[in-house]
This record gives C-alpha cells, sequence and structure tokens, in this order.
C-alpha cells in the first residue's frame, strides 16, 4: 500500500483499545498508509484528508 494512500472508513461499528475513544455504535476510521491514523464519531472527510477512497464497509474487520 502506497504510505501516503487515505482511506476513510465511515458509518461502521468501531471497537477501540483506546479509552478516549471507547467503542462506538457508529464511527469513522483513517488509516494512512499502513497505520490507523485515526478514529471517532465524525472524521472529516474534506481539508486535509482530500486523497482519500471510502470503500463499502459492510462485513469488514480492520485489526491493527
Amino acid at each position: 500500500m502506497d504510505g501516503d494512500q487515505r482511506i476513510l472508513l465511515r458509518g461502521g461499528s468501531v471497537v477501540s483499545m483506546d479509552p478516549a475513544i471507547g467503542d462506538l455504535a457508529r464511527g469513522d476510521v483513517l488509516i494512512v498508509g499502513d497505520r490507523i491514523a485515526g478514529a471517532g464519531e465524525s472524521l472529516p472527510g474534506e481539508g486535509n484528508h482530500a486523497n482519500f477512497c471510502t470503500p463499502e464497509q459492510r462485513q469488514l474487520i480492520v485489526d491493527r
């Protein structure tokens, strides 16, 4: 995967080990390169993240 590629997963269930984020019934996950760069209820899809793709995330599990 390209080190600068951004993938924004929107509207999925997020189970996080980070107590600052917690578990979200509906949230977004931003992946940059091979790293999870952010997670939250509503991540911006423009500005800093202008070059991203948003794939279908149903039944997708992202594990770090």
